[in-house]
């Protein structure tokens, strides 16, 4: 049903990666930590769309978030597979880090995706996901 493997940032110039992210293997246990596997770098299968009933258009910049948490931490009913590859290369100009106010709009509709969906708000993932996302800096410039 769900096949998600890494993805590349490139720098401004777009000549060398700013960032790698090769999700692991999924658990929820990761979710709560702030995981998410790229939602770029994820393949579903139109069935999945038509049963969970895709995107949340109330969502303004994290619909993909709140999308791939309902499909994948709280039905978790797909069969998924990981690929250890890049999938997609990316820009630096995503919608959620192109200003402060979004970033922080982001993580207001991060929030509100755990409440809607889980019952509860994991308030601890704002301490981890800007961990982890430093991990993933190229800071040897290649």
């Amino acid at each position: 049903d769900l096949i998600f493997g890494g993805k590349e940032y490139l720098s401004a110039d777009r000549e060398s990666v700013s960032r790698l992210w090769i999700p692991g293997n999924h658990s929820k246990f990761k979710w709560q930590m702030g995981w998410m596997p790229p939602h770029l770098g994820c393949i579903f299968k139109r069935k999945v769309y038509m049963d969970y009933g895709g995107f949340n258009s109330s969502y303004s910049i994290a619909g993909d978030y709140e999308f791939l948490l309902r499909v994948m931490y709280r039905d978790n009913n797909i069969s998924m597979k990981r690929i250890s590859k890049i999938i997609v290369k990316m820009g630096p100009d995503g919608v959620s880090h192109s200003s402060f106010s979004n970033m922080i709009k982001s993580n207001c509709e991060v929030l509100r995706a755990w409440k809607e969906n889980c019952g509860f708000t994991p308030y601890w993932i704002f301490l981890f996901k800007p961990l982890s996302k430093l991990l993933q800096i190229n800071w040897l410039g290649r």
